[in-house]
């Protein structure tokens, strides 16, 4: 069973963060795709090239970087990724050169990803319209039905507690490659005493960003839930469900998860291979095709 309470205890009071955007936040350095607009952040990309696309990268000095305060450790060690990476190429690729090979393997590095992760209360005062279908038989056309709808103006409130909302950290291009959060065991996250010693890929979703990505996503789950609610009950229609919502105690985490990320080009195309750190899981059917 998951610990809820240990998890919010790991957390921060969102209000407090909003107000002083400097809370926890630092000058660091950190490195600017010039190609997929990707930044990483306390280690300088292999051969001064993005992990994601291989372009040049520029240095550029960040202000107020608010630092993650959770991580999850790597488990998959260096040579499992090195087998998992050479058995999808040899399966995508045809007439792999043992240079290539040599190659993607050089380009294999370890990584972690950022992610702003909210636990709130929510309580939802919805409108919406219930509708009745009424048949009418025409006296002068019996073979005909005329049908018709009755709506009804209808109200009442939805309540409900998010654990764990997950909102990508990472707004760039390199975003569609990045595994997504519900494969990892968010219970098994440690506490950062210090900066990791691998490239970390830094946030360009700032905090009240992400927080207004999340509202998105409570509204939508809220909405989706009242309908299924009132079809449900009354098996009738039910359309303009309008909500009006209200957050309690919302907390949140900024988190890294790791990944083996590997670059390569073949026949003028980039690739990449991206590997759960955690569980070894291969993002989609293995090999990723950049743009």
């Amino acid at each position: 069973m998951v610990n809820w309470e240990r998890l919010s205890a790991m957390a921060d009071d969102l209000s407090l963060a909003l107000k002083d955007d400097t809370i926890n936040g630092a000058q660091t350095d950190g490195w600017h795709c010039l190609r997929c607009g990707a930044l990483w952040i306390t280690k300088k990309p292999a051969h001064w090239r993005c992990g994601i696309c291989g372009a040049e990268v520029e240095h550029q000095r960040i202000k107020n970087y608010r630092r993650p305060r959770y991580y999850l450790p790597f488990f998959i060690d260096q040579e499992t990724a090195e087998d998992i990476c050479l058995d999808l190429l040899k399966k995508n690729l045809k007439g792999l050169s043992k240079h290539f090979c040599t190659s993607a393997l050089e380009g294999l590095q370890q990584i972690y990803l950022s992610y702003w992760v909210f636990d709130l209360n929510s309580i939802a005062d919805y409108t919406a319209q219930s509708g009745q279908e009424i048949k009418e038989n025409r006296k002068r056309n019996t073979a005909a039905d005329q049908n018709n709808i009755n709506w009804l103006e209808i109200s009442g409130s939805y309540s409900y507690r998010f654990n764990s909302l997950t909102v990508t950290a990472v707004s760039s291009t390199g975003v569609r490659i990045l595994p997504t959060p519900d494969e990892y065991n968010l219970m098994a996250m440690q506490p950062l005493a210090d900066v990791p010693q691998v490239a970390v890929m830094g946030y360009d979703l700032d905090l009240k960003e992400a927080w207004s990505v999340a509202q998105l996503k409570v509204k939508s789950q809220i909405t989706t839930a009242v309908e299924q609610q009132l079809c449900g009950h009354s098996g009738e229609l039910i359309r303009g469900i309008r909500c009006h919502i209200d957050y309690k105690d919302v907390r949140f985490r900024q988190v890294l998860l790791p990944v083996w990320l590997s670059c390569c080009v073949y026949h003028r195309r980039t690739y990449n291979i991206v590997i759960n750190g955690v569980s070894g899981k291969v993002k989609g059917k293995g090999l990723l095709q950049y743009k």
